[in-house]
C-alpha cells in the first residue's frame, strides 16, 4: 500500500483503511504523513508486518476514499467514511458483506453532510471503493471514480471491477464519446455521484467468486489512473523479479513503482494504491 499526495497537490486527501479479521489498520491524517523525500509524503504498508494472516484470508476488508471539496474539506470527508465504516465494524455482530454495505453508505453520507452543516463546508464530499473478501466471494461497494481491478497474472488478465461514475463514462455509455476520448475529456473530472453531496445514492454493489489461481484486488484513487495505462498497470503486476529472488516482485514494491512512474509523470493528485494479493488454493 502506498498514499502519496503526488507532486502538485499540497495535501493528501486520499484516506484508506484495510481491516483483516479483528485488526484494524488504518493510514494517519495527511499532516501526519510528511516525509521528506523529494518534496513528497509517502507511507507504505505491508500487510505481513502487522501480523495479518497470508494466503487466502476468510474475512478482509479494504477501501479508498478520496475527498473533494477543497481544502479541508477534501481531506475531511474521506477520514470521516474511514471513522465511519471502522465504527460500523465495531457494532456488527454478524458480518454479512450485502446487508451491510446497504446499510454503510447511507451512513457515511448522513455523517459528512452533519459535518459539512456543522463546520460550513457545503459542498465537501468523497469517492468510496470498497471491497470485502469473505469466504469464497469478494463483494465489491463503488461510488465515484476511484477504481477496484482485478487481476489474474498468471493468465495476463486486468478487468476494471468498478465501473466510473463521472459524466464522461456516462457519455460512452451513450456511445457520445469512445473510451480513449473519454480518458482525457473534461466531463472525467465530473463526478455523477460521491459520497456526502445530499444526492441520493445508487453505489456498485456486485459480487463474484474468488478465482482458484492467484488474484489480486487493486483499489486506486485516480491521481494514479490519469497518467498510467492499465496496460503498465498489469505489466507491473506480471513482471518478473531478478532470477536469484525465487518469486514474484511483492505488492509494495510494485505499488512504489507504480507511485514513482505517476510522479515521475506529474500526477495531478494525490495516488493511493491499496494491492491484496490471493495466492493459489492449495487443491491437496
Amino acid at each position: 500500500m502506498v498514499c502519496d499526495r503526488g507532486s502538485v497537490r499540497p495535501e493528501n486527501q486520499d484516506a484508506t483503511l484495510l481491516r483483516l479479521l479483528e485488526r484494524v489498520v488504518q493510514l494517519p491524517d495527511a499532516e501526519s504523513l510528511e516525509r521528506p523525500q523529494g518534496g513528497r509524503s509517502v507511507l507504505s504498508f505491508t500487510a505481513e508486518d502487522n501480523g495479518a494472516p497470508s494466503g487466502r484470508p476468510s474475512d478482509l476488508l479494504a477501501l479508498v476514499a478520496d475527498g473533494m471539496g477543497g481544502p479541508p474539506g477534501g481531506a475531511q470527508a474521506s477520514q470521516i467514511i474511514v471513522r465511519t465504516v471502522e465504527a460500523a465494524l465495531a457494532h456488527v455482530q454478524e458480518f454479512e458483506p450485502p446487508v451491510f454495505l446497504h446499510g454503510l453508505v447511507e451512513r457515511c453520507n448522513q455523517a459528512i453532510l452533519s459535518e459539512a452543516h456543522a463546520r460550513g463546508l457545503i459542498g465537501m464530499g468523497s469517492t468510496l471503493t470498497l471491497v470485502v473478501l469473505s469466504g469464497a466471494q469478494a463483494h465489491l461497494c463503488h461510488i465515484g471514480d476511484s477504481r477496484c481491478y482485478r487481476i489474474r497474472p498468471g493468465e495476463g488478465k486486468l478487468e476494471q471491477w468498478s465501473r466510473d461514475q463521472n459524466v464522461a463514462s456516462q457519455l460512452v455509455e451513450e456511445g457520445v464519446l469512445s473510451v480513449e476520448e473519454a480518458r482525457n475529456h473534461p466531463s472525467s473530472h465530473a463526478l455523477t455521484q460521491a459520497v456526502g453531496l445530499g444526492k441520493p445514492l445508487v453505489p456498485q454493489l456486485d459480487n463474484v467468486p474468488l478465482s482458484s489461481g492467484e488474484e489480486i484486488f487493486m483499489l486506486c484513487s485516480d491521481g494514479l489512473l490519469r497518467v498510467v495505462e492499465d496496460g503498465e498497470i498489469l505489466a507491473a503486476f506480471t513482471r518478473q523479479p531478478p532470477a536469484d529472488s525465487g518469486e514474484r516482485a511483492s505488492m509494495q514494491a510494485t505499488a512504489e513503482h507504480l507511485l514513482d512512474l505517476a510522479n515521475r509523470r506529474g500526477s495531478p493528485d494525490n495516488v493511493t494504491i491499496l494491492a491484496l494479493r490471493l495466492q493459489p488454493r492449495d487443491e491437496g
